[in-house]
């Protein structure tokens, strides 16, 4: 479980901190939060290596100009919660955090790499700090993933940032990093991007609100697992973060999320969060083409077809073994598509006039206003004529500068947004 008794008072504290009110720590966190904040950095307190989860958890601090890293630790946690040597504009160096628990469970992988046994903390210890559970016990710091090269005082911020402080039990920070100073004892994930997705989460207004979401919730409850295990591969902390962005925000789970044309982007955004419309390797590739057996699929998905459970296919090349069989297998049961000599070419770019006739077979169209004239319109085939007329005359589909380009390829974007047209129409005539 999660939750401790830090959790939720501390986590609230912080944000109450760095989002309504100065903190009195050092002059300069104290005098410049009365100012307008120039930036916006993540920090998290971790105690992973002890098995006690986090201090702090992921929260966006803001900082001001002449900010260091010891106004971020002051503005983040109160100076009535740490205690450090030196001041915050020089030789800064965070020595404890204010925190009674006590019981420690050390990973099996640090444990192993310790010369002596864990020391107790004493029962009325309120303070954890330098040398609790080990002689090189103590906290340290990574700055976008790597041990920096100065020191909290002489830190300047950066938009962006991830700033995580994290306690070492063994090998002075080679317990949960790989430094110039130490060789870590793991291949250990950068989990900053998956940090700085919760942080926003959890600096929202909207948290509650998104978190009363199943969905939601689960994604953030794994991603949670993840960045508290010190073992999480990288391949699970990157899962993660696409899990969760995908539901927060699904345009943050495709690198070439830039790349899809303003009018597509509402009729993806809610093909993909419906589960209608997937990518491959963090790419929803929305410039490609769609293949006739992906149109296939995008269609039975968007109709909510009931899947087929027939073993083999009418098309000499649809086999079962292949990712498409039963979505073929159920458009060509319900009536919508047709092959050439037996064959289906599921892997062939479908045709703007072949998508035509499958949607107005999909949707039963029989009669549409009146298409307008199209320039193009003796290159449209002759069994393609009549469809393509529906689909212009019931709006499912638009040519541009007066020609339908009806042998032209259609991309996975323009496909969509078609999709997009094919549920609205069959809820609208549904009701009717």
């Amino acid at each position: 479980m999660r939750t401790n008794k830090t959790r939720n008072s501390l986590l609230s504290a912080a944000l109450l901190a760095v989002g309504l009110t100065s903190v009195a720590g050092g002059a300069s966190a104290a005098s410049q939060t009365a100012n307008a904040p120039i930036g916006e950095v993540t920090m998290t307190v971790e105690k992973f290596t002890i098995g006690q989860g986090y201090y702090l958890e992921p929260t966006v601090v803001p900082f001001y100009a002449g900010d260091n890293g010891a106004d971020l630790v002051l503005r983040a946690l109160g100076e009535d919660n740490v205690k450090y040597q030196g001041a915050t504009d020089t030789g800064f160096y965070l020595t404890g955090v204010k925190d009674s628990t006590l019981e420690a469970n050390i990973p099996a992988y640090i444990l192993s790499h310790m010369s002596e046994e864990p020391t107790a903390r004493e029962s009325d210890d309120e303070w954890l700090g330098e040398y609790d559970y080990s002689p090189e016990g103590g906290w340290m710091s990574v700055v976008n993933n790597v041990s920096p090269d100065v020191g909290p005082s002489d830190y300047k911020p950066h938009e962006g940032d991830v700033i995580r402080y994290q306690f070492t039990v063994s090998g002075y920070g080679a317990d949960f990093t790989t430094s110039e100073w130490a060789e870590g004892y793991a291949t250990f994930a950068n989990k900053d991007k998956l940090t700085t997705l919760v942080a926003g989460l959890n600096s929202s207004s909207a948290q509650a609100a998104k978190l009363a979401q199943a969905d939601i919730k689960s994604a953030y409850d794994n991603a949670y697992d993840v960045l508290k295990n010190l073992e999480s591969t990288q391949a699970s902390v990157d899962a993660a973060y696409d899990r969760l962005a995908g539901l927060l925000d699904w345009k943050l789970a495709f690198s070439d999320a830039g790349t899809i044309s303003s009018w597509a982007a509402d009729s993806l955004g809610k093909a993909v969060e419906k589960g209608y419309l997937q990518g491959s390797d963090g790419k929803l590739s929305p410039k490609a083409t769609i293949t006739r057996a992906e149109f296939a699929k995008l269609l039975v998905n968007v109709l909510g077809l009931e899947l087929s459970t027939s073993a083999s296919s009418s098309f000499s090349d649809v086999s079962p073994e292949k990712w498409y069989f039963v979505y073929v297998n159920t458009a060509s049961e319900a009536g919508f598509i047709s092959g050439y000599k037996g064959a289906f070419l599921p892997n062939d770019s479908i045709t703007r006039e072949q998508m035509a006739s499958i949607l107005v077979k999909a949707l039963g169209v029989k009669d549409a206003a009146a298409a307008a004239t199209i320039a193009d319109a003796a290159s449209v085939s002759a069994w393609a004529k009549a469809d393509v007329e529906l689909a212009i005359g019931t709006g499912l589909m638009q040519g541009q500068d007066n020609r339908f380009d009806p042998q032209g390829d259609v991309t996975r974007e323009m496909a969509t947004v078609v999709a997009l047209r094919a549920y609205a129409y069959r809820a609208e005539h549904a009701a009717a």
